[in-house]
């Protein structure tokens, strides 16, 4: 009879805790990149995903909308809806956390809204596992947001991640933010303080200002996106990524390692896959690393004062093959768009480096954004450098200017153009190409 009553119990308790396990399963949110939640990964495996992905018609990401989440749709900060500081005061835990690194994930808020699927390497060498937003444990108890978020409140299409954040223990003891990845695409990075982020970086860019085949043809400007995310921090001084890029015309299978320092840097080895025969002449406003900027105002806009300047950059200086180096000060028209080629086109060799800089450091030209910016002002943003490491397809290098809307909208961007046709891949050993590095970092020269 005793026995009778244990194993009874015992069933029960096998039948609750196998509910309870499967009631656990059934709680995590699902991939978004249709990925399985364990995974064995390598560059060529990543290019066999980016390849089979560019086989069929493109899915762009479909967002819901949630208004507690997305920003206001009319009123301030204390509408419904998240605004870009409410979003930055959400908590979440540490997907990785070691070797003086951290890697931070973020949920959807505000405008960060498409899904993106993140692994961090297990104890297999060379497997990953996919972490969700429950395990992200986002905490949006801050009295910043206004009004207050409850986790219930938000339905399933919220709850995703769309951003890792790596930081890394800076000299001075702290833990500053230093890399910041997106699912839109835009990465955006700085050495140790006092740089600051400036510019942004596409990991590619296509159709930019939304320009077809001329600089009048408009048509629908087709960013890449990030699909999923797989993390491993290699040593003290680096944290590696897989990432799966799509968009309209490319699939992406990117390396990526990014290094710590005072000047970080990022290493990008990518393969990169098209949905159809690309033909450059027809599309030309295309390229596979670009940088977004803004310049608002220099001291040419107003050459009575000089403390209203705003910019992030002011200067590209682009390193042709031969060694040549020419400056271009950035002037946006004050109405429209002005497209530059800047590319050698004596001897037909594609540039091997250029830079996107904010020469002008002297913080007197920014004293009027000082109290708002205060540690972040124009004067600490960093500049970048690329620079051409493989590259089995010709590249050029072009500067978009766009008429200023304002201090915060971007519109500058600095480009390697796409310069030569290529026919769509029967196979994944037919990608091209294209591996770089880029550099954050202060002008060595004196500021102006």
């Amino acid at each position: 009879m005793k026995k009778n009553l244990i194993f009874g119990f015992l069933t029960v308790l096998t039948v609750a805790i196998a509910c309870s396990s499967q009631s656990k399963k059934t709680e995590r949110s699902p991939s978004s990149a249709g990925l399985e939640d364990e995974i064995q990964m390598d560059l060529n495996q990543m290019k066999a995903e980016a390849f089979s992905r560019c086989q069929g018609s493109y899915r762009p990401p479909v967002t819901e909308k949630i208004p507690i989440l997305d920003p206001p749709a009319d009123g301030g900060p204390e509408a419904e809806g998240m605004v870009f500081q409410e979003e930055l005061s959400v908590r979440t835990s540490n997907f990785l956390d070691r070797d003086g690194f951290y890697v931070q994930p973020r949920p959807r808020a505000a405008v960060n809204s498409i899904p993106m699927d993140i692994f961090v390497e297990s104890d297999q060498p060379g497997v990953y596992e996919r972490k969700t937003w429950e395990d992200a444990n986002p905490d949006y108890s801050n009295g910043t947001i206004v009004p207050p978020i409850q986790r219930s409140q938000i339905p399933p299409a919220g709850r995703v991640l769309t951003e890792v954040i790596i930081g890394h223990k800076a000299p001075d003891g702290g833990y500053p933010q230093l890399f910041d990845l997106r699912s839109s695409g835009y990465v955006r990075f700085a050495g140790y303080p006092p740089q600051i982020t400036g510019a942004s970086m596409r990991v590619a860019t296509h159709r930019i200002f939304s320009l077809g085949a001329t600089s009048t043809e408009k048509a629908p400007e087709d960013f890449p996106v990030i699909r999923a995310l797989f993390l491993k921090i290699k040593n003290t001084k680096t944290v590696h990524a897989f990432a799966l890029v799509e968009s309209d015309l490319f699939c992406g299978a990117l390396s990526l390692d990014m290094n710590e320092g005072k000047d970080a840097d990022l290493v990008v080895d990518s393969y990169w896959y098209t949905r159809r025969d690309f033909v450059w002449k027809k599309d030309p406003h295309t390229g596979l690393i670009a940088y977004s900027s803004m310049q608002f105002k220099t001291e040419k806009h107003t050459p009575n004062r000089i403390s209203d300047e705003a910019h992030d950059s002011d200067v590209m200086v682009v390193t042709h093959g031969d060694g040549k180096t020419k400056r271009y000060l950035l002037d946006p028209p004050p109405k429209g768009l002005k497209v530059q080629d800047l590319t050698e086109k004596d001897g037909g060799v594609s540039p091997k480096e250029w830079i996107l800089a904010n020469e002008d450091r002297n913080p007197s030209h920014y004293a009027d954004f000082k109290p708002a910016l205060g540690n972040t002002n124009y004067d600490l943003r960093a500049s970048y450098k690329v620079t051409i490491l493989e590259s089995n397809v010709k590249t050029g290098v072009s500067l978009y200017q766009h008429s200023p809307d304002g201090e915060y909208g971007d519109n500058i961007v600095a480009v390697s153009t796409l310069r030569q046709d290529f026919r769509k891949a029967t196979s994944v050993d037919q990608a091209v190409h294209f591996k770089y590095r880029t550099t954050a970092f202060f002008p060595t020269w004196p500021v102006r």
